[in-house]
């Protein structure tokens, strides 16, 4: 069982990926922290702590219960910290399974991006809900 508290990687989720469409480093105005350091938050360290005892330190996807795990947000919200998410947004994952949910939702907004460059105004947004739809559905 991973120790929150002394194992380093189990804050990994802070590298790479996209959140809300910036990088996780990137800073909006002077005021606002980035991702990373939400990520040291004692709210998040306490929500994680208790996302991955439901899942009694066992991923979710494919059960495995060594190495380092992680408490992952399956989508963002506008305006939310990431402390602030229900139950039901947040998955426990072991780092195989983050690191290729990651890369799936990577693929898939890439893919979405380049198809919606080629589609005019309105009929962009419902083919774009279309896509999004699906593609959520398959994650």
């Amino acid at each position: 069982m991973a120790d929150l508290h002394s194992d380093p990687n189990l804050n990994r989720e802070e590298l790479g990926g996209s959140h809300g469409g910036r990088k996780r480093e990137e800073k909006i105005s002077p005021n606002d922290v980035t991702y990373l350091e939400k990520l040291k938050d004692p709210r998040w360290q306490r929500r994680k702590s208790e996302v991955l005892n439901a899942a009694n330190w066992r991923c979710q996807h494919c059960c495995r219960s060594d190495g380092t795990l992680h408490a992952h947000h399956l989508f963002y919200l506008r305006g939310r910290q990431p402390w602030e998410y229900p139950d039901e947004l947040l998955v426990c994952l072991c780092d195989s399974c983050h690191d290729e949910k990651h890369k799936a939702e990577e693929q898939l907004f890439h893919g979405l991006a380049m198809r919606l460059k080629m589609v005019p105004g309105r009929r962009m947004l419902k083919l774009a809900g279309e896509i999004l739809g699906r593609a959520l559905d398959s994650i």
